[in-house]
């Protein structure tokens, strides 16, 4: 799963979390370890990406905890929103003016708690697993 355009998968997954929530969390059920854990993954080096400069200097100066609220939301709304703040940063505030409320549904927390029902283990593990795994590093 990748951000890129050309890899859409991911953000079918972010559309379908927003606009539809039991069939993303029954979505979930049919998707092995892996890939469950990549897309857990994906949403957070995505959402990190909103993290860092000239991002967070848009955000208003928020905490920590708000700036990842605010990226958390802003991934959540979907591809289109996430590509316009990307390449212009300063509409952020405009972005979150025009974002709905949160809705209580942490699409993350979503699928943390899948894994952890269906393999017993925190998908955190699984996902610092791919990671060494994509370095090259051995455990």
């Amino acid at each position: 799963m990748n951000t890129d355009s050309g890899h859409g998968k991911f953000w079918d997954m972010v559309d379908l979390a927003r606009d539809d929530r039991e069939r993303f969390t029954a979505g979930l059920q049919h998707m092995d370890g892996d890939d469950l854990a990549r897309l857990c993954l994906e949403y957070e080096r995505t959402v990190g990406n909103l993290k860092d400069e000239p991002y967070v200097a848009y955000m208003g100066n928020p905490s920590e905890d708000g700036a990842d609220d605010i990226a958390y939301a802003i991934v959540a709304a979907g591809k289109a929103v996430y590509d316009d703040v990307e390449e212009h940063p300063e509409r952020i505030p405009a972005v979150i003016a025009q974002l709905p409320p949160p809705a209580g549904f942490d699409a993350r927390g979503a699928i943390s708690k899948v894994y952890r029902q269906r393999f017993n283990e925190s998908v955190f593990r699984a996902m610092a697993r791919l990671e060494q795994e994509e370095s090259g590093d051995e455990p």
